[in-house]
């Protein structure tokens, strides 16, 4: 089941979240996930375990075009372009 949001972008209704979910734990957990038909992760730099989210999808060996990843950024204007940022490259 899919979700189509108002500019158009179809996102899967169900997706895994990593919230609270230990770095250690958070790559096979994304990679089995992806493994059993998941397409949607949601993350946040605020986890700090985006880093294990992108090697989860690399294990799983989806292509990226594949998986809908969601993340929350900090609510600052000053920020923003930095937090966005700082997501794509999982830090």
């Amino acid at each position: 089941m899919n979700i189509t949001l108002n500019n158009g972008v179809v996102m899967p209704a169900i997706g895994l979240g990593v919230f609270q979910t230990p770095p250690e734990v958070t790559t096979g957990a994304v990679a089995t996930a992806l493994e059993t038909g998941y397409r949607h992760i949601d993350t946040a730099a605020a986890y700090a375990n985006e880093r294990e989210v992108g090697e989860g999808i690399r294990r799983s060996g989806l292509d990226r075009s594949e998986v809908f990843i969601e993340t929350a950024r900090s609510a600052s204007p000053k920020t923003s372009t930095s937090s966005i940022s700082s997501s794509l490259r999982g830090r």
